[in-house]
């Protein structure tokens, strides 16, 4: 049986692999904590929060509607503050095509937002990205 011994090269490739699966590990461990979203009130929900998704729920305050444009914006109070929920028309169409038309989005409305935090004039938003992002409560 012949017995193969390492030079200090191959060593140092197999600690290299060791270190880098390690943190590659990490990596995806952090990066699935970062992108569950946070739940907040909307009075909670700061620039400190821009780039990552967060959760709100609250009530439509107001509706805005471009029929051309495929755009929806909502305005969303939790009786404290107010943020702006936009729905881009990529969104909107994802919408339609599992039954939520636009004109079912009321003033008075509950509704839950999932979201990433921006802004845009200024003004702070939550804008989600897919259909289950908002979920309309009774």
């Amino acid at each position: 049986m012949k017995i193969k011994v390492m030079r200090k090269d191959e060593n140092f490739i197999v600690l290299l692999s060791l270190v880098c699966s390690l943190v590659g590990i990490s990596l995806l461990y952090f990066g699935s904590i970062i992108s569950k979203p946070i739940h907040l009130n909307v009075s909670e929900v700061t620039l400190e929060f821009e780039g990552r998704k967060v959760t709100i729920y609250g009530i439509i305050t107001n509706v805005y509607i471009n029929e051309e444009k495929q755009f929806i914006s909502l305005t969303i109070s939790d009786g404290k503050s107010y943020i702006q929920v936009p729905i881009f028309s990529d969104l909107t169409n994802a919408l339609k095509q599992r039954g939520i038309e636009p004109k079912m989005f009321k003033e008075g409305l509950r509704v839950e937002v999932t979201g990433t935090v921006g802004q845009y004039k200024g003004r702070i938003q939550v804008i989600p990205r897919k259909v289950e992002d908002i979920r309309l409560k009774e």
